[in-house]
């Protein structure tokens, strides 16, 4: 029963909220080197494999520009693994999957799943990325002697003068939202 319902869950997606819940897919993947900046415990490691999932930013403009999202397979132990694997996207705003690895490498769902950590769109390992200098910008914030109006003031300038950047950059804030990643 529940595996029928699930069947039908595109289709409902579709005639009620008016999109596909699986979009015609536009992407590639590809697996390379480890390009974490110390890759010296996973080097021998089989099971694991490093790459990059090529997106468009927007899947609605042939010349959109080309994302690329930072992924990695922790393959499973186990000589018969589960079909579905566990999708870890990190929590937000700005936190990324892939440098929290060895968190999941001898975790206890890798037992019978494979567990896929992905850098959505903009963060961490994937590329272009979105702000690079807000984070230090704000631990210098935090670290000068300011008062809390001050400190709120100087963060909400910096985040305001990202933003700016971006609009300079001409960054299609609409394909950034949650829909997008999902679908990436």
């Amino acid at each position: 029963m529940y595996r029928t319902n699930l069947r039908i869950l595109p289709l409902l997606c579709f005639l009620f909220f008016g999109f596909e819940l699986f979009p015609q897919s536009n992407h590639s993947i590809k697996f390379t080197a480890c390009f974490l900046e110390d890759c010296s415990e996973f080097e021998a490691d089989s099971t694991i494999r490093f790459g990059f999932i090529k997106v468009p930013e927007d899947r609605n403009d042939s010349n959109s520009r080309i994302l690329n999202l930072a992924f990695v397979q922790l393959k499973s132990l186990s000589s018969n693994p589960k079909e579905d694997p566990i999708v870890h996207l990190s929590g937000g705003p700005g936190s990324n999957s892939i440098e929290r690895i060895n968190r999941w490498t001898s975790h206890f769902m890798r037992e019978d799943r494979d567990i896929i950590l992905i850098d959505f769109r903009g963060i961490g390992y994937s590329s272009p990325p979105i702000c690079e200098s807000l984070t230090d910008a704000y631990f210098e914030i935090v670290a000068s002697d300011l008062t809390p109006e001050e400190e709120q003031k100087a963060k909400i300038e910096a985040a305001f003068q990202c933003f700016d950047s971006l609009k300079n950059e001409q960054y299609d804030f609409e394909s950034y939202r949650s829909q997008s990643i999902v679908f990436d």
